[in-house]
């Protein structure tokens, strides 16, 4: 199931790019302004957008509590180490979606290739 997961999410990522800004690199895509991962280097922390995982997971009837392949996509796509995974909200919980500005990091932020 994980290698479907890997390959879906890759698709779903296929017009996305690669942003730094204030310390942090950032997964976004540029034409619709959706972010799908923030990475903080220093720290090895990731934050993902739970509605954009949220319908992978769906289709592939999985469980969204489950965040070991999302951690294991960030791992292995962006080649980094990964302490801490969370997403950007949990519906009737916390909702931090807020927070994250894609639009200040798509104009202020410098494009790179990993």
């Amino acid at each position: 199931m994980e290698k479907i997961f890997l390959k879906m999410v890759d698709s779903m990522c296929e017009d996305c790019m690669f942003y730094t800004n204030k310390g942090n690199i950032w997964l976004i895509n540029p034409n619709t302004k959706e972010w799908i991962i923030s990475y903080y280097p220093p720290t090895n922390y990731a934050w993902w957008n739970y509605d954009f995982f949220e319908t992978v997971y769906k289709y592939l009837s999985m469980d969204i509590k489950d965040r070991e392949p999302i951690r294991n996509w960030i791992q292995t796509r962006m080649n980094v180490g990964v302490d801490l995974c969370e997403p950007d909200m949990l519906p009737g919980d916390y909702d931090w979606s807020g927070d994250f500005k894609v639009e200040k990091v798509v104009s202020d932020g410098k494009v790179f290739k990993f």
